[in-house]
């Protein structure tokens, strides 16, 4: 059994980390709904505006994922308290924004995809935004 007595409770507690960590999981989730719904669809294939909006959730993916790995790497090293909450804010902002994206390409996109693959996709996407709504208010209320 390992002696825990000489270290300090603070490198016990990373205040916000797994509300971050949710945060931007759900962003992640959202953004790669878009751009699977993006690459299934004619219509916004043809279209420069969701061409434009699928590349703004390739990029929001990509820092996702990116942000998630080195915040992860960060709070295992004992330092990330002081960052996780306006990380939360952010990614719980534009995880609003990207969902809303996400949601208004799926309706426009609805008739080419039909079956449980269809419920899957919106039931993703409304739930990206409602969690990106809900984390960030969880965030807000952390000290």
């Amino acid at each position: 059994m390992s002696d825990f007595s000489n270290m300090t409770a603070k490198q016990f507690v990373v205040k916000g980390y797994f509300t971050a960590a949710l945060v931007m999981i759900f962003f992640i989730i959202g953004c790669s709904v878009g751009i699977d719904i993006h690459s299934k669809c004619a219509v916004a294939k043809d279209s420069k505006l969701y061409t434009n909006l699928r590349d703004t959730l390739s990029y929001g993916l990509t820092s996702g994922i990116t942000t998630m790995a080195v915040l992860t790497v960060i709070r295992f090293m004992g330092g990330a308290e002081p960052t996780m909450k306006p990380v939360a804010l952010m990614y719980a902002l534009v995880g609003v924004i990207t969902s809303g994206m996400t949601i208004g390409m799926f309706y426009k996109c609805k008739d080419d995809v039909s079956g449980d693959r269809k419920k899957a996709l919106e039931t993703f996407a409304w739930l990206s935004l409602f969690m990106s709504i809900i984390g960030g208010g969880i965030v807000l209320m952390i000290n």
